[in-house]
This record gives C-alpha cells, structure tokens and sequence, in this order.
C-alpha cells in the first residue's frame, strides 16, 4: 500500500461561471437550455435523480456540451469538464457524435470541425474510479493533478455519474462490520471521504458539481416525481419542503454530516403508459414491441426541478434523439 501526500491546490481561477453560462446557452441547442438553471454560481451542486435509463447520462451529456462546445466558431478556449464514471456508462463514441453535431450548427467559418471536435474533447477529462475510496483518492489527487497535467485549464464541471454504483456493496461491507465489531463503534462511512473531498475542490477551483444518483424509493404521500434518499450521508436541498426523503431514519441528519448543501435537485421520469387491453398474449406481445419501439424513438423524459431557498417548482421535458437533447419548458 502507498500513501500519497498532496500537494496544497492552487488559488481558484478568476473566471466567472455566470458570465461563462450566458455565452455558452446560445448555441447549447435548437432549443432553450435547462430552463430552471437561469443563475447558476461558481460552486453550486446539483443532483440529478432518476429511475434505471430516465435520462440522467444524457442530461450530463447535455450540460457537458453546454460547457465544450465553443461559444464561436473562432473562440479559443480553456474551459475543462472532468468526469468521473463509476459504472462505465459513459459512451465517448455518443458524446463525440453529439459534439460533432452541435458544432456542425455553428456559423459557418474557415475552422476545421473535426479538429474543433478533437481540441473539445481533450478539455474532456475521464476517470473511472472502481470503488468509493478510489473515487475520494481521485478526487483528492484531482488539485495536483490540475497543477501537473492541465494548468492552463479552468475547471467549469466535476460530474460523478453515478454516486450510488457502490452503494450496494459498501451496504452489504458496512453491516458485515456491524455484525463483527465486538460492542458498537462508529464508523466513517466511505461515501463522507467523497463528500469531503468534493468540498475541498470546490474550495479551491469552485467547479459546478454535477452528481447522478438512483431513484429506488418513491417519497409517500408526494409527488410520483420524488423520491427518498438511499445514501447516506448525503447533501440536502433546503427548499422549505419537508419530508422529502432527507433522513433516512426518523433520528438520521444529513445535514450534519454534509459538508454542503445542495443548490438544485433534477428528478428525472420517463411519460407514463396506459395500460394494455385484455388480449392474446401474441398480440399483447406485438402491441408491447410497438409500444416499447416508439417510447425509445421519441426519447422523451420529463423533469422536476427544485432549487435551494424556494418552494416553487419548475417542469420541463428534454428529447433524446440520435443527434442532440433537445430541453424544453414543459406547458
């Protein structure tokens, strides 16, 4: 076993994410950008939640290209996104399609677009940690690596998709120790490390933080479109609403234990569909093959938003299609 000293991190870069936004969103897509997102700031952290394939990757996707692909067709930019992919997910074949396709709708203009794909996707920085402590080292580590490797570049996004790969091995790990300890000891849990060190980037760079997590439990008596926190601990969104899953167990704070808050929660639903006819089963087949075909063509997924600070609520719905999210407010 090593142990690894890091060195301090250097002072946070002097750029300023609010303006970077507002440049960026005009050439996002045909289509408005993350409509509930108007202010974001230097630091924030947002958590996308969502039921097994509702979208979240590809709404990372979105936000990604958002930060990538050049405000103009002549700008120069040093803007990096860093991902870290716990479960392998991350498709560079899709998200180089995407690329290519945004920046084929940019005014025309003498620069090469495959080497503007190419100079976009080496601002593209991927690691794929295989367990949490891996993830917390990496990110730790991420300062000096910053320093060494990239130091030019200033660090738009830190995005972990997915925050909850491990959670159930590091369940089944933790209460194997419970049942062995000799009388009742507290322990760290692995995911507080990540927490932690999550806060110290965003001390020191102020990236906006992006972090996919699962939906397993839906939150009673709230809206189909909530659902309970599994992790802990875990960053809560003080939005004024109770109840919302934010404890595990009726004597559980997160609060305490999270060195931060969130400042937007997205969660992430596929349309529901009705119900099939009493019918043979060959024809409640074939209708299911159909009906599954044109829910995976239109690519459609709705989205709750809730934000720090405020009971409102905003809806939208994004489109996946083959060459683009297309992200619009919901009527």
């Amino acid at each position: 076993m090593h142990v690894l000293s890091f060195p301090p991190p250097p002072p946070p870069p002097a750029h300023l994410l609010p303006q970077l936004l507002t440049s960026l969103r005009q050439y996002t897509s045909p289509l408005a950008s993350i409509p509930a997102l108007p202010a974001l700031n230097r630091g924030d952290v947002i958590e996308i939640q969502g039921p097994a394939s509702s979208g979240k990757t590809h709404l990372l996707y979105h936000i990604l290209l958002s930060f990538l692909v050049p405000v103009s067709p002549s700008a120069d930019t040093e803007i990096a996104v860093v991902v870290y992919d716990t479960d392998a997910s991350f498709d560079i074949q899709r998200f180089r399609h995407l690329l290519l396709s945004r920046i084929s709708r940019l005014p025309p203009s003498t620069l090469n677009q495959r080497e503007t794909v190419r100079r976009a996707l080496a601002r593209l920085h991927l690691f794929r940690p295989t367990s949490l402590v891996q993830l917390a080292a990496s990110i730790a580590n991420f300062p000096a690596y910053h320093s060494s490797c990239m130091p030019n570049q200033d660090i738009a996004v830190l995005a972990i998709d997915s925050i909850s790969t491990f959670y159930w091995a590091d369940r089944f790990s933790a209460e194997q120790l419970r049942s062995n300890a000799p009388e009742k000891v507290s322990m760290v849990q692995p995911l507080q490390h990540v927490l932690h060190a999550i806060q110290s980037v965003r001390r020191s760079h102020s990236p906006l933080a992006v972090l996919t997590n699962w939906a397993l439990n839906s939150a009673p008596s709230r809206s189909e479109y909530l659902y309970k926190q599994h992790l802990y601990p875990f960053p809560i969104l003080e939005d004024g609403i109770a109840n919302l899953g934010a404890k595990v167990l009726s004597n559980t704070d997160h609060s305490s234990l999270s060195p931060f808050h969130l400042a937007h929660h997205l969660t992430l639903s596929s349309p529901s569909s009705n119900p099939f006819p009493a019918a043979p089963l060959d024809d409640m087949l074939l209708h299911e093959a159909r009906h599954r075909k044109g829910v995976v063509d239109n690519g459609q997924v709705y989205c709750l938003t809730r934000s720090f600070g405020t009971r409102d609520t905003v809806r939208f719905t994004f489109q996946i299609t083959d060459d683009d999210i297309l992200v619009q407010p919901q009527e």
